[in-house]
């Protein structure tokens, strides 16, 4: 016992041995990496192919919009539709010369480090408890669903999300409960969240609507809450402008697969069997259900029943949000009368988010709450690191019998961003070849992102349909002077030549105003956030000397 009472005082302690700590828990929750090869998951063709799409990119367009060397040559707009800011990361390493599934590996180990650090800072603020704030870390670190989102499904967009949740509850607890002059948490949780995965911003948005009408007297009691929230609504719209918008303008201008469908999702069926929510259990279950969130949340729940003596407002809510969001997940809900209002989120399962983040951080705070003495407290976080084993030690299992991977080819998974009129194996059968609407002497080729066709005799009105998936922001020109161009019946880039009757055509996405001015908007936000931070900090240290 003397030596858990020696690591427990260096824990609380010493901040390098916490660190320390930290890089342990991460390599602890990487395991699987360490094996002889990359293995199989969900989504894991999808992303390395993004990565490698950016760092193809780096020769001729450092922040492409569109990834020109996919689909043979047609381009895919993924990156108009899907953030991938953070994936500048794996590409860089990989553009050094590391394999890209050693750079992928080396990404997942830093997404685990930093989601651990951020639940960490989270949680010790809230409560300004460094050890409930180690509880959590341990909890967040071995948590069944997020792990199951790094390697089971290699859900890259999800397991960023994990960074800046705990963030955003920080920062919304903050405005609601706290110091509100703190706003600046919840728009760097907020930003870091839109550009890492859209569908999990959508899910937080509404858990922040839940958390904001539950704590609606304290809004209307200090109206600069209101305020300050709104303020951080609006600076989170200025720095991830660069995205939000381009976005919005591609959705405005045509459509795409993802929002062209009449189909109702099959959510229902893909809710939750009850036996499943809580037990870690090696099943090929259907639709990717994840086996349970974690037996430590069970344990956790228990404590909560337990303790009602302890009165924290905010624990409570986390717990109830966290544990009603449980049971929605479940088959035991009626999805079948929601399926509408719903099928964007496509996985009920998608709601272990946030039972995981709200659970992990009340838990963590209340077992500080429930356990003062340093003996009872070293025997929570033995018992705490011993259930939250149980979560890795499935997962791990799990990813290593399934198979390997290697990317071969781009992949676009089920090409969500594809425009809605485009058919994958016509243009695989139509090859990379230019089609006139008439008779035309012309050669082309293609350098770098660019086609390039020489022309002659063209004496009509000519329209070229080109090898190239129509986006908003396509330009074309011969001589400086701009063609029009337009989406074909078949979803590619079309090119009306006029009655120019000979000369040099050069195609290539060329962006719209919308992408320059927004990129604008954001830098500038950015900085001025940065000062304002930098600032802020001068201040508080100033502060501290003069005490």
């Amino acid at each position: 016992m003397e030596t858990f009472s020696k690591l427990y005082d260096n824990l609380i302690k010493n901040s390098k041995f916490r660190i320390l700590f930290f890089i342990i828990l991460t390599l602890l929750s990487s395991i699987s990496l360490f094996t002889i090869s990359l293995k199989y998951g969900h989504d894991i063709l999808f992303h390395l192919s993004r990565i490698v799409g950016i760092k193809d990119s780096f020769s001729n367009d450092l922040f492409p919009s569109i990834y020109s060397n996919y689909l043979n040559g047609y381009g895919y707009g993924n990156p108009l539709f899907y953030p991938d800011i953070f994936l500048y990361v794996p590409a860089f390493i990989n553009y050094l010369g590391l394999s890209i599934n050693t750079s992928y590996k080396i990404f997942i180990i830093l997404v685990n480090f930093f989601s651990i650090i951020s639940m960490y800072i989270t949680v010790k603020g809230i409560s300004k408890s460094k050890y409930a704030g180690i509880i959590s870390s341990i909890i967040y670190a071995f948590a069944s669903y997020r792990l199951i989102d790094v390697f089971s499904r290699a859900a890259l967009g999800e397991a960023l999300a994990f960074i800046f949740i705990p963030l955003i509850i920080y920062g919304i607890y903050n405005i609601i409960y706290g110091d509100y002059k703190k706003f600046y948490i919840l728009v760097i949780g907020m930003s870091g969240l839109i550009l890492s995965h859209i569908l999990s911003t959508y899910i937080i948005c509404i858990l922040l609507s839940i958390f904001c009408l539950i704590n609606i007297k304290k809004f209307i009691k200090e109206k600069q809450r209101i305020k300050y929230l709104v303020i951080s609504a609006l600076i989170t719209l200025l720095i991830t402008a660069f995205f939000i918008f381009p976005m919005l303008e591609q959705m405005i201008s045509g459509k795409f697969l993802f929002n062209n469908t009449d189909k109702i999702s099959e959510i229902t069926k893909r809710s939750v069997p009850i036996y499943a929510l809580f037990l870690e259990i090696i099943l090929p279950l259907k639709y990717w259900i994840p086996a349970g969130i974690g037996i430590i949340f069970i344990y956790l729940t228990y404590l909560k029943i337990k303790s009602r003596n302890i009165k924290d407002s905010f624990i409570t809510q986390c717990f109830i949000i966290g544990v009603l969001c449980l049971f929605l997940a479940s088959n035991i809900f009626p999805w079948k009368l929601f399926e509408k209002a719903f099928s964007l989120i496509q996985f009920p399962w998608r709601l272990y988010v946030i039972t995981t983040v709200l659970l992990t951080v009340g838990g963590g705070i209340l077992i500080s709450k429930i356990y003062t003495k340093n003996k009872d407290r070293i025997k929570q976080l033995i018992i705490v690191f011993s259930l939250s084993l149980i979560s890795l030690i499935s997962i791990t299992v799990t990813t290593l019998l399934s198979g390997n991977t290697n990317l071969n080819n781009y992949y676009i998974s089920m090409g969500e961003y594809l425009p809605s009129d485009v058919n994958l194996d016509y243009i695989k059968e139509r090859g990379n070849v230019v089609t006139p609407n008439n008779q035309i002497t012309f050669t082309h080729k293609k350098v770098d992102n660019k086609i390039i066709i020489d022309f002659v005799n063209n004496y009509d009105n000519t329209i070229l349909e080109l090898p190239l998936l129509y986006y908003k922001g396509y330009g074309a020109k011969i001589n400086n002077e701009y063609l029009d161009v337009f989406k074909t019946d078949n979803g590619l880039v079309g090119v009306k030549l006029n009655n120019i009757k000979e000369g040099t055509l050069e195609v290539s996405y060329i962006k719209t105003p919308t992408i320059y001015i927004s990129r604008g908007i954001s830098l500038l936000s950015v900085t001025i956030f940065d000062l304002y931070l930098y600032m802020k900090g001068r201040k508080k240290d100033e502060k501290q000397k003069n005490i």
